[in-house]
C-alpha cells in the first residue's frame, strides 16, 4: 500500500481549474503501474474537485456521523452524486458510533430520506466504534491497525475493508479512475 498524502489547509486544491487538474491527474498516471486500487479520500464537502474525484470513482464510501448536521451533508453528497450519475453506487459508513444499533438507526434514517426524495438506496458497509485508541494513533501519527489490531476501531476497518475487497468494484486498473476524473473534470464545475 502507498499513500499520496493532500496537503491540509491548501484550499486552492478544492477548487482546481481544468488546466490545474489535467496536470495533477497526468503526474499521477505516470505512477499508475504503482497500484491496482486507487482509494480517494476526498474530505469532506462538495467542492467542485471533490465531486469530480467522486464521479470518476466506480464506487464511493460516503462516511458521516449520526449527528444530524452530518447525515444532512451526507444526504446533500447523494443528492449531487445521483443528480450528475443515477448509476453511482454509494456505501455508506457511519463513523463514531458507540454500537451497531446507532449506526444502523443513522444509516437508516439517510436510506430512508434517499429513497424517499432521490428514488434509491445507498449501500450498507457499516458502523465505525467510537474508540479512544484512534485519537492515541493520530497523536503518535501511526496507524490503529499497527498500534492496536485488535482495538474495536481496527475491527470495524477490517470488516469494512473485506466488504470493499470482496465485491465487484475491482477489476479496473488505476488509470481507468483517472481517465474518468479527466473527462468529468473538463465538462467545468458541478453545481
Amino acid at each position: 500500500m502507498r499513500v499520496l498524502p493532500a496537503a491540509s489547509g491548501v484550499p486552492e486544491l478544492t477548487r482546481l481549474d481544468g488546466a490545474a487538474r489535467n496536470r495533477m491527474v497526468q503526474a499521477l498516471l505516470e505512477g499508475e503501474s504503482l497500484a491496482e486500487v486507487v482509494l480517494v479520500d476526498t474530505g469532506a464537502g462538495v467542492g467542485d474537485t471533490a465531486v469530480a474525484m467522486q464521479l470518476a470513482a466506480s464506487r464511493v464510501v460516503l462516511v458521516t456521523t449520526a449527528e444530524p448536521t452530518s447525515l444532512v451533508d451526507a444526504y446533500a453528497s447523494l443528492k449531487i452524486l445521483w443528480s450528475a450519475d443515477p448509476a453511482k453506487r454509494v456505501d455508506v459508513v457511519v463513523n463514531a458510533v458507540e454500537n451497531e444499533a446507532e449506526g444502523l438507526r443513522a444509516y437508516e434514517q439517510l436510506s430512508r430520506a434517499a429513497t424517499h426524495f432521490l428514488g434509491r438506496e445507498p449501500g450498507w458497509l457499516g458502523p465505525v466504534y467510537r474508540d479512544p485508541r484512534i485519537g492515541d494513533a493520530v497523536r503518535r501519527q501511526r496507524s490503529l491497525l499497527e498500534l492496536y489490531p485488535t482495538s474495536v476501531a481496527a475491527r470495524c476497518y477490517e470488516r469494512i475493508a473485506l466488504l470493499l475487497t470482496c465485491s465487484d468494484a475491482r477489476g479496473e486498473s488505476s488509470s481507468d479512475y483517472w481517465r474518468r476524473f479527466v473527462e468529468t473534470s473538463v465538462v467545468g464545475p458541478l453545481h
